[in-house]
């Protein structure tokens, strides 16, 4: 059993909040420095005393403020079973993971004098930070995998941090205990006992081939729930404090490359500095870095080539403000603490939802001069019909961010999932040559599905009165095999709504608007789809749906029984 006691005194004297940037430019936090280095863990006063609870949890002593923990001790004392599962911990970012398996191998070290431990991490910036944070603890730490080949000598080290693709270089060594942080990059294997080569890959070979006494796993996100030792989840960090809440903004473009529309929505949105814009690609980013730039935003492009000075210079930048936007492409993606950090602008669609986890949990960290962090969804207008359902699953990855958040959408109406789409004065956005790339929607969300702001049309109104003007204008529908682009787009979406019609899924409101819209639309709709899809007398399709996925019973008659032929 072990004894853990906080001492009286502030670790952290009271923060001093910085209001939000009103415009662009330098904007240095006024940030106190504490009696206690504990900034090296990321963790103000209430998070560093939280995580000692869980240490002190985990560790065997009995009690615990928060959380829902199963006997620890007991799963690592099965682990001298040969082949048996690694004990899983799953924290929320910035609830202490670091810290946690910092205070396990300091008092196993105790226990057991001499013994060496591995941390297996993804990534060379992890490694280091994580190199650094352990070395706090006074264990003497060293890096594998950041161009080194050769490894230290033995008995200089007690922690040896070494990123998952360079776990060739450990065969042969056994260790007392082996944690793999970010364990659900890793996954798992049946038979552990089985004999296990560095050359069968470098994920089996650090779960078979790398042998240790005991192997602890960390994560924010386990792909599956069973199993867990520990469980702390970002929903209940959130509520006890522990970690910055955020606001979920989905920004709906109308179509092209939309550099220039994710240009302005930064330059709209200072408040939302320091800020990462990730991308997919390089040769995006760069443009946007350029553009921002052109704008006289303080903006720097780095992907994942860049060396370990220049990835520290960064982050030193972004805190002191002389960077206000990183354009990034395949780095700090996770793990990576920045706490000043307070938007993640997704620029590019992402279809992992660990990801996209993993990569908005990069603004919950706590800080003085932020009262909660921003996450950005990009998404191009044209590429939805712009209902309910189809509008939650673009949040998808972030209800399951926050257990609770889909409870609260099921409770609520369905004015969450509205989009702005301000068509600007004079002209309708379709008629501008801007359209390619500008920013026809916003909305957004609390971090537990309460409805924040919008205005204008919504996005399903967008398209709708966009096809109304065309067909009323050239008296044909829109056509795909053509060059002008509107066209193009109206026509793409007419054949994402006969999907929707043709899958029964589309509201039985929005299909009585499109029914009455103009007779050729009409017509279209009776000859892509039979009238029995059409019809349903008892319970319209899109009623049905509304009622049992967001508990909303729709104020609306039921579709006419007028259509009764299919052409």
């Amino acid at each position: 059993m072990c004894s853990i006691q906080l001492g009286p005194g502030s670790l952290f004297e009271g923060p001093r909040l910085r209001t939000p940037p009103s415009s662009w430019g330098s904007a240095k936090a006024d940030v106190p420095r504490g009696r206690l280095a504990c900034s090296s863990f990321g963790l103000d006063q209430g998070a560093l005393s939280h995580a000692v609870v869980l240490a002190a949890a985990i560790l065997g002593c009995n009690s615990i403020s928060s959380g829902s923990l199963t006997d620890v001790e007991l799963q690592l004392s099965r682990q001298t079973i040969p082949g048996a599962r690694p004990v899983r911990i799953q924290m929320a970012c910035g609830t202490g993971k670091t810290f946690v398996y910092g205070m396990i191998i300091s008092k196993d070290l105790r226990e057991h004098p001499g013994s060496r431990y591995v941390v297996f991490v993804p990534w060379r910036d992890l490694a280091h930070q994580t190199a650094a944070e352990l070395a706090s603890f006074g264990l003497r730490t060293e890096v594998m995998g950041d161009g080194k080949k050769v490894l230290p000598t033995s008995g200089t080290y007690d922690v040896l941090v070494c990123v998952y693709a360079s776990v060739h270089h450990l065969e042969g060594l056994n260790f007392r205990i082996k944690i793999v942080d970010e364990a659900h990059h890793i996954g798992s294997y049946k038979d552990l006992a089985a004999p296990v080569s560095s050359s069968q890959g470098y994920k089996k070979y650090i779960r078979a081939g790398i042998k240790a006494e005991l192997a602890v796993d960390f994560s924010a996100t386990f792909r599956g729930q069973e199993d867990l030792a520990f469980s702390y989840d970002l929903a209940q960090a959130t509520g006890e404090g522990f970690v910055s809440d955020f606001v979920v903004t989905t920004a709906f473009f109308s179509g092209g490359d939309g550099i220039s529309a994710i240009s302005q929505l930064v330059k709209q949105h200072p408040e939302w500095a320091p800020m990462f814009v990730v991308f997919n690609t390089k040769r995006r980013a760069r443009q946007c870095t350029e553009k921002l730039v052109s704008e006289g935003i303080p903006t720097a492009f780095m992907d994942g080539s860049a060396d370990q000075q220049l990835r520290e210079q960064t982050k030193i930048d972004l805190r002191a403000g002389l960077l206000q936007v990183v354009c990034v492409v395949g780095l700090f993606n996770e793990g990576t603490s920045i706490d000043e950090l307070r938007t993640v602008v997704f620029a590019d669609k992402r279809h992992s939802q660990v990801n996209i986890k993993q990569v908005a949990m990069r603004v919950t960290r706590r800080h003085a001069s932020k009262m909660h962090g921003n996450v950005v969804l990009i998404d191009k207008a044209e590429d939805h019909v712009g209902d309910h359902q189809e509008l939650k699953s673009l949040v998808r990855a972030l209800l399951e961010l926050k257990p609770n958040l889909a409870e609260q959408i099921q409770q609520k109406n369905s004015q969450w999932v509205r989009a702005v789409m301000p068509r600007g004065p004079g002209r309708p956005v379709e008629e501008t040559a801007e359209a390619w790339s500008i920013l026809v929607g916003l909305n957004m969300w609390d971090s537990v599905g309460n409805f924040l702001a919008t205005s204008g049309l919504d996005l399903f109104e967008f398209h709708f009165q966009s096809l109304g003007d065309f067909v009323k204008r050239h008296s044909r529908l829109p056509r795909r095999a053509v060059k002008e682009e509107t066209e193009r787009r109206l026509a793409n979406w007419l054949v994402a709504l006969r999907r929707r019609l043709s899958s029964r899924t589309l509201s039985a409101v929005h299909v009585k608007r499109l029914q009455l819209l103009h007779p050729l639309v009409e017509k279209w709709m009776r000859k892509k789809v039979s009238a029995e899809l059409l019809l349903d007398s008892s319970e319209p399709p899109g009623f049905r749906w509304l009622r049992q996925n967001l508990g909303i019973v729709p104020e609306a008659a039921p579709l006419s029984t007028t259509v009764s032929d299919s052409v």
